[in-house]
């Protein structure tokens, strides 16, 4: 059985979530850290595409829905191994 993580490179591909468009289409499920990046302004309509994006890809359709709905599952040792490391960042642990 084959299995992947959403940061994974198999899962950030434009196919898997309906993406026509590279502009529109980002890897999902990494957390971390990066360095700053300068103003927020810039990369904010960015952001709230991510945001929507997440709510709409758990079927919710707003931040307060999402809060009802959560559900936070760790992952294994075991399965860290299998999904692999996150890039350019520091990973939270």
């Amino acid at each position: 059985m084959a299995t992947w993580g959403e940061g994974s490179a198999r899962a950030r591909n434009l196919d898997r979530y309906g993406h026509v468009a590279r502009k529109t289409f980002f890897a999902e499920g990494e957390e971390g850290t990066v360095e700053n990046w300068g103003r927020l302004k810039p990369k904010l309509k960015q952001d709230i595409r991510k945001i929507k994006a997440a709510l709409s890809n758990t079927g919710c359709m707003n931040l307060e829905e999402f809060r009802n709905k959560a559900i936070i599952e760790l992952m294994s040792t075991y399965t860290q191994q299998i999904v692999g490391n996150t890039h350019n960042m520091q990973v939270k642990e």
